[in-house]
């Protein structure tokens, strides 16, 4: 909305009405401005789909975020139990370290990615 509103009042197809008020202060003047958007109830659906469907896309690309950093978690775990094992025991500190590692490096990569 914050895109949509200021690129309609530049195109025209939004009428709008501003109201500015100065205060003089003993350390300084204060401006204040407020602006009245008058918005038909056409357009209100409009944007109000708009905010819609970017929420619904914010919460999927969550789920979506989630979803990856759990499914990553498991498969290093996985890898973990399996190096463990492989290793039976003797380089368990550095396995753990290793996989501590893994899931902090694809935790930072699946969120700069979404």
């Amino acid at each position: 909305l914050g895109e949509v509103v200021p690129r309609w009042l530049e195109m025209g197809q939004l009428q709008s009405d501003s109201f500015v008020q100065t205060y003089d202060r003993p350390y300084g003047t204060l401006y204040s401005c407020a602006m009245r958007v008058h918005v038909t109830p056409e357009k209100a659906d409009t944007l109000l789909d708009a905010y819609f469907s970017y929420d619904r896309g914010l919460r999927a690309s969550w789920i979506q975020a989630i979803l990856s950093v759990a499914g990553l978690l498991v498969l290093i775990g996985v890898v973990y139990l399996f190096l463990d094992s492989a290793t039976r025991g003797y380089y368990v500190w550095s396995v753990r370290i290793a996989a501590v590692m893994m899931a902090a490096v694809g935790v930072w990569c699946v969120r700069m990615l979404t």
